[in-house]
């Protein structure tokens, strides 16, 4: 049995070396090509059957019409196969709001980029991650969850979301 264990994405080749009583093919030299996925495109291909970030595998996709996309799936390490509520939570501190997230340390690896941002009102251009405060993430097994400060809102009013991008 030959394994296949990439250790990085990307194509990668190599080749196998056979001993033969072949004087004319010896050693018997296999090629071997392959890639290696990153843990995105595993993912789309346990979940959606393909690696490509198309159809209902695409990032911004939600085949299961819950309004969560699939990046925000994968890089919170929420079930893909099935509708979700957003994995995090909201709370108030004494000098504004206390917002906690999970995220999938694969999300981590692949480069996923996480961003808390807040914002006075709910207008595009307003959002911000000026005075943003995270703590260390507390390990939980493949997810870690992130616990952040984020300052008052004026008004008596604040908003607060997760942007989640990839490279």
């Amino acid at each position: 049995m030959l394994v296949f264990t990439p250790q990085a994405a990307g194509p990668r080749g190599g080749s196998l070396r056979i001993a033969s009583s072949d004087p004319a093919n010896n050693p018997f030299t296999v090629l071997l090509n392959g890639a290696g996925l990153t843990h995105l495109e595993a993912w789309r291909l346990l979940n959606f059957g393909s690696t490509n970030n198309t159809g209902n595998g695409a990032d911004l996709a939600s085949p299961h019409h819950d309004g969560i996309p699939n990046l925000l799936k994968f890089a919170t390490g929420m079930a893909p196969g099935s509708a979700g509520s957003q994995p995090v939570s909201v709370g108030n501190d004494a000098g504004g709001i206390t917002f906690s997230y999970s995220r999938a340390k694969a999300a981590v690896t692949d480069g996923i980029e996480f961003a808390i941002e807040w914002s006075d009102g709910l207008s595009d251009g307003t959002w911000s991650t000026s005075g943003v405060v995270t703590q260390a993430p507390v390990d939980q097994g493949v997810t870690e969850r992130v616990t952040a400060s984020i300052p008052a809102g004026s008004g008596g009013r604040g908003f607060v979301h997760l942007r989640v991008t990839r490279p």
